[in-house]
């Protein structure tokens, strides 16, 4: 990085109120709703909250 820049990181209330994501979500088809539970089940995962689909917990019958 050069001298005197920083990262700024936006809440998702900032990104979603930015006009080039609304229009890369509309281009895209993905609605505030979709992101929003995607952000929501990825929080869930990384917090152990939540198990992969898919994947089985060890010793679990199924």
């Amino acid at each position: 990085m050069g001298k005197g820049l920083s990262i700024v990181e936006l809440t998702l209330e900032e990104m979603m109120a930015d006009p080039i994501v609304r229009l890369t979500m509309g281009r895209d088809q993905v609605t505030e709703q979709d992101v929003r539970t995607l952000v929501s089940a990825v929080a869930d995962r990384l917090q152990g909250r939540a198990q992969p689909q898919g994947i089985r917990k060890p010793g679990a019958l199924g």
